[in-house]
């Protein structure tokens, strides 16, 4: 009986192991420095609509497009770009990945 349990704790243990293996990619110091130059792309195409249009603030719908200063930006590890909103005064531009960590790119002044 004793066996049959250690082969069950076993068997479970490795059944743990290989999901965590096959679960959310976790973000890698690459990954960071993509997502940071996404950031940086987005920052400088939202202050030449700055300099175009006088706006007071420019969100994804004002530098990502067909016929915008970004065609597309391609998620690195899940994080959403959409919601980023750039005012004159914005000091930094952050996402969250899917694993759920926040990549910070912080504006030069």
């Amino acid at each position: 009986m004793s066996t049959l349990r250690t082969i069950r704790c076993l068997v479970g243990l490795m059944a743990g192991c290989i999901l965590a293996a096959c679960g959310a990619k976790r973000t890698s110091d690459a990954d960071i420095k993509a997502i940071q130059s996404n950031l940086r792309q987005y920052h400088a195409a939202a202050t030449m609509v700055f300099l175009e249009t006088g706006k007071d603030k420019v969100t994804y719908a004002d530098v990502v497009g067909s016929d915008k200063y970004i065609r597309s930006i391609a998620p690195v590890n899940g994080e959403n770009y959409t919601d980023l909103v750039v005012k004159p005064d914005s000091r930094s531009l952050s996402v969250t990945t899917a694993d759920g960590r926040q990549v910070v790119w912080l504006i030069p002044q």
